[in-house]
């Protein structure tokens, strides 16, 4: 009887389940979107069933592959699936991802500066799926808030954007948010230097940028050319500000043709789990940060250093950029090869404590190319204007380096073995042991 309820159930939603289709080129505002001789054309026609409430549980809403529609922008607001009936916003046919495009084609630089609106807006919704489309220009390509079991699938979103994907929350922390197998390539090229940079205005912001989120993955993407950061955590900004229990792997994020960005920047985060990932050809140091999160088994490869202050510059900084302390993260099985600034540098700039964080089993690979070879860098313990950093733990970490002298620790350049024999020593209490050094030509 039971298997018999769950059957009728399916089929009832089954049925209630409808496809509706939209044509830029031979589609019809006045048709009625339920086959692909009777499409929609405009963006405008499905906000407004979307305002009607004409959409239920388990319908798709599909775009015409090839199709452009351009000075619009999708809004999706209030609408609700279920878990298991999501409502799809998809393609068919076949041919190029559909693209929506909230401006037109920009003809200057400054028109991508100043980029307004978004593509596609998500919000106060949940249970929906967007895959196999694209979104272009404006202030974000994607932008979702107070919503919650969102899937962003096998999406392409930020070309002439400011930003490819921004999540926010104002009256409620988004949750439940994956985004998967997607391209964030802004297909912009900043080649000048980071003084340069300053004077005109980075063009780029963030690939994706959350200010509050939580429950949430993003993996299997690949960023390129962002202005920032290919990826910012960032629980500093918006009004509900929470970062918690993510996870972020098996991304690639690049920045060949830009001065300054590309990296990973986490602030502010808690539980999160950052692993797998490929960061590679960047020319600004990677943030990680917050509290109790876990950093393990990424590759940094290629950070160059854009600007004339080399000391400022490292593959990873711990440097705390947000309102809180550094505290309690684990950095395991990480490897850093061939940056042009130190490897890892740990400091207490910015006036927050960096403490109670492990580092192991990391590789630091022909690094500090442009800083004396130094591998691994930990500042002076700091009073007053700066934080402190005390109480870490650097063990079992091996440094491969065409010299001998690769640690700098509280100002001082040290072999491995003089490294290790700094631990425990007050005021700083930092654990360190077997840490060693491995020549190389």
């Amino acid at each position: 009887m039971y298997i018999k309820i769950i059957i009728i159930v399916f089929l009832i939603n089954t049925c209630r389940a409808n496809s509706f289709f939209v044509d830029a080129i031979a589609g019809s505002d006045l048709n009625s979107g339920k086959s692909t001789n009777l499409a929609w054309k405009s963006v405008d026609k499905i906000n407004g069933e979307i305002k009607n409430k004409s959409f239920a549980p388990g319908d798709s809403i599909l775009f015409k592959s090839g199709g452009k529609w351009l000075n619009t922008t999708l809004e999706i607001n209030s609408l609700k699936g279920k878990h298991d009936a999501k409502i799809i916003f998809a393609s068919y046919g076949v041919g190029e991802k559909p693209i929506v495009r909230v401006n037109n084609v920009p003809t200057t630089i400054q028109e991508v500066k100043n980029a307004d609106g978004a593509a596609v807006i998500i919000s106060k919704s949940k249970f929906l799926t967007v895959r196999n489309l694209e979104f272009r220009g404006g202030w974000a390509g994607v932008y979702i808030y107070d919503s919650a079991y969102i899937n962003i699938d096998n999406v392409t979103a930020g070309f002439d954007s400011t930003t490819g994907l921004v999540i926010a929350g104002f009256k409620k922390i988004p949750k439940n948010i994956i985004i998967d197998n997607c391209d964030f390539d802004n297909k912009f090229s900043f080649p000048y230097s980071y003084n340069d940079s300053l004077t005109i205005g980075n063009q780029t912001d963030d690939g994706i940028v959350a200010y509050s989120i939580k429950n949430s993955e993003i993996k299997n993407c690949i960023f390129k050319n962002w202005g920032h950061a290919s990826l910012a955590l960032d629980g500093e900004s918006g009004l509900k500000k929470l970062i918690l229990n993510n996870k972020i792997h098996d991304n690639v994020m690049t920045s060949p043709d830009v001065a300054y960005g590309g990296r990973i920047a986490v602030d502010d985060a808690k539980f999160t789990e950052v692993y797998d990932n490929i960061i590679t050809n960047t020319s600004v140091e990677t943030q990680l940060n917050g509290i109790k999160n876990n950093y393990h088994d990424n590759y940094f490869s290629g950070t160059r250093i854009p600007v004339s202050n080399e000391s400022d510059r490292a593959g990873i900084l711990i440097q705390s950029y947000a309102r809180k302390k550094v505290r309690r993260n684990i950095y395991n099985k990480n490897i850093i090869v061939n940056t042009e600034g130190v490897g890892i540098k740990i400091s207490g700039n910015n006036e927050k404590n960096v403490l109670q964080n492990i580092f192991s089993e990391n590789i630091i690979s022909n690094c500090g190319s442009k800083t004396n070879y130094i591998a691994l860098e930990v500042e002076k313990l700091y009073d007053n204007e700066f934080g402190k950093t005390k109480k870490n733990k650097f063990i079992n970490n091996i440094v491969f380096s065409k010299t001998n002298i690769v640690f700098n620790y509280r100002g001082k350049n040290l072999s491995a073995e003089s490294f290790n024999s700094k631990s425990e020593i007050k005021p700083y209490k930092d654990e360190i042991k077997n840490n060693s050094l491995v020549l190389i030509h």
